[in-house]
């Protein structure tokens, strides 16, 4: 430390003598104190040793004295008396025997102490065998004065030395002090007290010698002086810089103030300005300020010669608020009282600001004009509410709104008429395409040359993709014109994928992409809602996938995104790794006629209609739509659905517990389709097991030879590089695996050349790609062993399995049936019981035909060509031979008057339309006669074919369950059903519309009623509820635009039928058909029959497959039935009726 160049001078301070006075009274305390201690020690230390003479005493001359009182002997007891009595301080001795004294020497008083010895005589051991007796005392008197002087003595000796001692320590503490301490505080006190400016910066330094250690509490004192005096020394140069702070501070104000006065006037000749552009402003736009007082008189709005101007208001100081709203009320009452209700509810606070708009007639010239008017609430500067705001006239613009609202309606309404007359013109304009494309499917199931069979080929293509892009239009129109409505019913969402698969997987095989579902399995399978309209937008999205997909895959993806008690949403995605899409393209989709570029239009093709159409059906569903893409990387469409939970759900497909844990092998080189089959093995509890090559999967075989834990099944896919699925089936089979696994092929539709091959190889099973999960829980139960527990809509159920049939053997049917589909089901039903049917095309055919044989009952059709099923009923009542016959109406029209009405014509029993195979057989068994009751036959054998076909689980506008329940669950028959009716059902549109044209009301009844009674056959039961309802029309005589509008309706729905079947069923190729020489054929059976040559079965059994090619199902199974029956006459004029037809 610098010592301090200040110096302290040493003086006498009032502390040192408080410290000295405080000092020595405290000495002079503990010298009391410790002399009155000394004098209490040798009190206590005289007693004590008073006590031990006593004990001394008691023990050397009290045993004397007691023998000598006990034997009476005075001088002895004067001499130990005498002795005592010389002791000192002992100032009394005297001896008692107990009733005297005996013997005294000296006196005692008040100042005496005395103590009583006893005297102890111990009996000899003969006398009292060594008792003692106390016979006497002895008393002894002590002076304490002689000792108490001496303690006096000896006290104040000590008092004096301790007061010298202790003010020799007093006195040498007070000195150390003064050196150490009071000197050191003196010398602080006087540098704090000469500090000064000048010399605030020299620190104190007190004159101690070094020291070593920790800081005493002067240093510390000093320590924190000279901080003090550091921190003074910042504080008042912060303060000085404080002080030249604020002095620039107050500079820059006194230059703001300057500079602000100049703003000031500056903007005060902007606001100049600034007015007068506002005036300006006003007048060129016709508006007013204007503001609304309340004073007693009422409400006024002060005058101003805009305002007046623009009100045409007389001038004058003010203006009453009832002036204005008369003024309004001239034109428009209803606007009057909203303004004045507006300046209320302003007035009252309960509104801060308003804007209104209404008609003003003008007082000085009556002029209509229209103002606009805006208001806020203010306060003036007496606190009272006000109201202010603008005026202005807007009769330009209202004039001009006017004229663009109803150019708006024009084109409103010119697109409304657009979209309804698009849509009224449906069937117009989607009945000729679609007979265009039906008649060159027809034709191209005859003989063509090669040449031929390409043009009507490309004829059908360019005719599907133009109805494709029609149906879009229209379609869009529709839901524009707000006609498109959405179903309500159950469905299976299996069904729904599969569709899709049916529509889109063909097209993605063909150009070599792999279709994949990834189904979350917290996704419900049984929903309520529209399954069309769904599976549309799968389509398009799918589609558009493939379309701009060159290799690669397409996934479909389906996630629920939320759920409650009674309804879900589903997330559809459709994932493509196609040629993917740029921001700027991304914007321009979901919107009409809008594709991502030009290029991809020419490149392409497309309408850009799929995803507007997809985007209205989604939001129909409370949906949305959206895409997510990377140029060169694919695309992502998705959309969301909201769907109801099925209102009869049935429980799902289970597995058989026995095969769970079973370990399953799937080979398949996409990684993508391997890890959907692996996922969908999971949920069914399987322990999949994968192999990306065909080679893997021989290895891993290979290792399993051997082990206990085999294979329990292989699911091989068919297009694999290096080797295909069919040549490794081969190689397994030949690893000689026991147990051997069952083999199942896994491959895409439409492979015919490969289902030929798998099936000359007899695998176990077939999958068809995208594999769902109930089709590969079907094929595990089937190919394991065992059955499913419950199935998946669109398979073959308890309810739609062969029926235990009854059986009518030899007995004659005559089936009286127009339609072609009808006849070929009753036909098919009655031959399976066992029946001969004979059929007859009407009721004047059946007339003729009951009175040339014998028949033991006749179903009869009620509405037919040439002669209904009513007048041909009576005529057969007429005739005697017929008069008992039962006959059984066949009818959709099944109320009680209809049944009153066949009752009364003469007719049995009657079956309702479609036929139930139940009610159709129980009805026959309870009117043949009762010695034909029949017997049970057990469940029919299905056919062979039914075992290999592959049957959709979803087919637009089929409900597959009822097909199956009314065909008796052959899949087989059900299929061809579905073509035939597909086949011709296409000029049934057509017919209809000419019926209705020609006013010819009665064929368009017949051709409704039959149309209803075949869809419903089949479960096509959107279009036998259309048929119906435009049944009912026709009867209740509904306007001819009304019936037009139903026959649009009945087109649309079997357009999709129709278009569904053959997406199910695709037209069976040229080269698969059966080849020969089918009207050889036909004549060899005319000639064989004619001369009742047994041979013609031999040649009929021999072409079965190309006589029912060339005679179709329903005469071929007539044909069968009277040649197996013997019936040759009959089975002449079945082939002599296909010759007239052919002719």
């Amino acid at each position: 430390m610098q010592r301090s160049s200040v110096v302290v001078p040493t003086k006498s301070t009032r502390l040192s003598r408080q410290l000295a006075g405080a000092t020595f009274v405290f000495a002079i305390l503990v010298s009391l104190l410790l002399t009155a201690e000394d004098y209490n020690r040798t009190q206590r230390r005289d007693r004590a040793d008073l006590e031990h003479w006593f004990e001394l005493l008691a023990d050397s001359s009290l045993p004397p004295i007691a023998n000598a009182v006990w034997n009476y002997n005075l001088d002895a007891l004067q001499l130990f008396v005498d002795g005592i009595a010389r002791q000192p301080d002992v100032v009394y001795v005297a001896v008692h025997d107990g009733r005297s004294k005996m013997l005294s020497k000296g006196e005692s008083n008040e100042t005496t102490l005395t103590r009583d010895l006893p005297l102890i005589h111990i009996l000899p051991a003969a006398a009292g065998a060594g008792r003692s007796e106390e016979i006497g005392k002895l008393v002894i008197g002590i002076d304490d004065t002689a000792s108490r002087k001496r303690a006096l003595a000896a006290v104040s000796r000590g008092l004096v030395s301790n007061l010298v001692l202790v003010c020799c320590i007093a006195g040498f503490l007070l000195l150390i002090i003064e050196r150490q301490v009071m000197r050191h505080l003196r010398m602080t006190s006087q540098f704090v007290v000469a500090l000064s400016r000048s010399n605030l910066r020299d620190h104190l330094q007190l004159d101690r010698p070094a020291r070593h250690g920790p800081d005493d509490e002067l240093d510390l004192l000093v320590t924190g002086l000279n901080k003090m005096q550091d921190s003074l020394c910042r504080s008042i140069a912060d303060l000085e810089d404080d002080i030249r702070k604020r002095e620039a501070a107050e500079a820059e104000v006194r230059r703001l103030n300057t500079d602000l006065e100049h703003h000031v006037e500056e903007r005060t000749h902007q606001l100049q300005q600034s007015r007068a552009a506002a005036e300006q402003v006003l007048d060129l736009t016709g508006s007013a300020h204007w503001v609304l007082e309340w004073k007693d008189e009422g409400p006024r709005l002060p005058s101003s010669p805009r305002l007046e101007k623009l009100l045409g208001l007389p001038p004058a100081a003010e203006h009453r608020l009832d002036q204005i709203i008369e003024s309004i009320s001239t034109l428009s009452p209803a606007d009057a009282r909203r303004f004045e209700s507006l300046i209320r509810e302003l007035y009252t606070g309960k509104r801060q600001e308003s804007h209104m708009t209404f008609p003003f007639r003008r007082p000085i010239d009556n002029a209509e004009i229209w103002l606009d008017a805006l208001a806020v609430l203010a306060t003036d500067a007496s606190g009272q509410p006000r109201i202010t705001g603008s005026l202005q006239d807007v009769t330009q613009q209202k004039a001009t709104e006017s004229a663009l609202e109803d150019a708006k309606e024009q084109a409103e309404a010119a697109m409304k008429t657009k979209s309804e007359f698009l849509a009224d013109m449906s069937h117009e304009i989607r009945t000729p395409i679609n007979a265009v494309s039906g008649m060159c499917h027809l034709m191209l199931r005859t003989s063509l040359t090669p040449r031929q069979e390409d043009y009507a080929l490309k004829i059908r293509q360019a005719g599907d993709h133009l109805l494709g892009i029609i149906n879009n239009i229209l379609d869009l129109s529709k839901i524009e014109s707000g006609k498109q409505t959405l179903e309500s019913t159950d469905f299976e969402l299996d069904g729904v994928l599969d569709h899709m698969a049916n529509l889109v997987g063909d097209k993605a095989a063909q150009k070599g992409l792999e279709l994949i579902f990834e189904i979350a399995p917290e996704v419900p399978r049984q929903l309520c809602g529209d399954p069309l309209r769904l599976s549309q937008i799968l389509v398009n999205y799918g589609n558009n996938a493939v379309k701009f997909t060159e290799r690669g895959e397409v996934r479909v993806r389906v996630a629920l995104d939320r759920q409650s008690a009674e309804q879900v949403v589903l997330r559809f995605t459709v994932i493509d790794s196609g040629i993917g899409l740029e921001p700027e393209q991304i914007a321009r989709l979901f919107g009409s006629f809008e594709q991502a570029s030009s290029f991809t239009t020419r490149k392409y093709g497309g309408s850009g209609l799929g995803l507007v159409i997809s985007k209205r059906l989604a939001e129909m569903m409370g949906g949305q739509v959206g895409v997510e893409s990377t140029p060169g990387q694919g695309s992502s469409f998705w959309f969301t659905a909201r769907l109801s939970l099925a209102r009869a759900a049935e429980p799902g497909p289970t597995l058989d517990p026995a095969l769970r844990y079973s370990r399953i092998l799937v080979v398949d080189d996409n990684r993508a389709a391997r890890n959907s089959v692996l996922e969908a093995l999971t949920q069914l509890e399987m322990r999949p097991e994968v192999a990306a090559s065909a080679d893997e999967a021989l290895r891993g075989l290979e290792n399993s030879l051997g082990q206990d834990d085999a294979f329990a099944a292989v699911l091989i896919d068919w297009a694999m590089p290096e080797m295909d699925g069919l040549t490794t089936a081969r190689r397994i089979r030949r690893l000689g695996l026991n147990p051997a696994p069952a083999l199942v092929l896994l491959t895409a539709h439409g492979q015919e050349d490969v289902l030929h091959a798998a099936e000359e190889m007899h695998l176990d099973g077939m999958l068809f790609k995208p594999i769902l999960a109930s089709a590969l829980l079907q094929v595990l139960n089937r190919v394991l062993g065992s059955e499913p527990e419950s199935r998946p809509s669109g398979s073959p159920d308890a309810a739609t399995l062969p029926m235990q049939l009854p059986r009518f053997p030899g007995r004659r049917i005559l089936l009286v049936e127009d339609n072609l589909l009808n006849q070929q089901v009753a036909t098919e039903m009655l031959a399976d019981a066992g029946l001969i049917v004979d059929l007859a095309e009407n009721g004047a055919r059946a007339v003729e035909l009951a009175s040339q044989r014998d028949y033991d009952a006749i179903l009869m059709d009620i509405q037919m060509p040439v002669m209904d099923g009513i007048t041909a009923t009576r005529l057969l009542r007429a005739a005697p031979k017929t008069r008992e016959l039962p006959i059984v109406a066949m009818t959709a029209n099944v109320m009680q008057e209809d049944r009153h009405r066949y009752l009364k014509a003469g007719m049995t029993d009657f079956i309702a339309k479609p036929i139930e195979p139940a009610a159709l057989f129980r009805t026959l068994a309870a009117n043949l006669s009762p010695e034909g009751i029949p017997e049970v036959l057990t469940a029919p054998v299905l056919p062979e074919e039914d075992k290999r076909t592959a049957f959709p689980q979803y087919i637009a506008g089929i409900d597959l369950k009822v097909g199956r329940s009314r065909l008796m669950g052959s899949d087989s028959r059900y299929a061809r059903y579905l073509r035939l009716f597909a086949e011709h059902s296409a000029e049934l549109p057509l017919q209809l519309q000419a019926a209705l044209d020609a006013r010819d009301l009665a064929t368009a009844q017949r051709l409704a009623h039959t149309l209803k009674g075949s869809a419903g056959q089949i479960g096509a039961e959107q279009v036998s509820a259309a048929a119906e309802a435009l049944e009912k029309a026709v009867t209740d005589g509904a306007s001819t635009a009304a019936l037009t509008e139903m026959v649009s309706s009945i087109t649309e729905v079997l357009i999709l039928t129709v278009n569904g079947i053959y997406s199910a069923f695709p037209t069976q190729p040229e080269s698969s058909r059966p080849k020969g020489d089918s009207a050889g054929v036909i004549a060899e059976l005319l000639s064989l029959i004619e001369n009742d040559d047994a041979k013609a079965l031999a040649v009929f059994d021999g072409h079965r497959a190309l006589l029912e090619e060339t005679l179709g199902s329903v005469s071929f199974q007539t044909l069968a039935g009277q040649l197996q029956q013997f019936d040759f006459d009959q089975a002449l004029e079945t082939l002599r009726r296909h010759q007239e037809r052919q002719v």
